[in-house]
Order: structure tokens, then C-alpha cells, then sequence
């Protein structure tokens, strides 16, 4: 996954765009618009199960990760 975001300036104010690219694993890759929220919460190389429709982002599960001790982790912040 790539992130990058756009800066538009309008009069006295300024709105940030946030666009993720999700790679898959035939190798084709997909932008989609998301939340600054939910853009904070995506990192690069993330794996998982990536839920859209058409060119509308839903949703990103990230697969868990095996941790020391046999632990799970799902690697969601709050």
C-alpha cells in the first residue's frame, strides 16, 4: 500500500485529500479516496482483506500478525 494526499487551498482555509494505492496479489493496483482517520490508521506494507465497490473504499482488515509466545495481534491503534 501507498499513501499520499493532496493539499487545496481555498480562500482561508485549507482541506487535505488522502489517497491509499492497495497492491494485489496479481500484482494490480487500485487509489482510493479515504478518511484522514482512516489514513492514519494504514501503513505501508500492510497485509489483509481490502473491501470496496467500484472505485468506493469500505473497509481495510489487516491479517494478524503471529507474535512471540504464540500470541495474536491485530495490530488495530487506539
Amino acid at each position: 500500500m501507498h499513501h499520499h494526499d493532496n493539499h487545496h487551498h481555498h480562500s482561508s482555509s485549507a482541506h487535505t485529500s488522502y489517497y491509499v494505492t492497495f497492491e494485489f496479489e496479481s500484482g494490480d493496483r487500485s487509489e482510493f479516496h479515504v478518511a484522514g482517520k482512516e489514513y492514519g490508521l494504514l501503513s505501508e506494507d500492510d497485509n489483509g482483506v481490502l473491501s470496496f465497490q467500484g472505485t468506493r473504499y469500505l473497509g481495510f482488515e489487516r491479517n494478524k500478525v503471529s507474535i512471540s509466545g504464540g500470541e495474536e495481534y491485530q495490530g488495530d491503534y487506539k
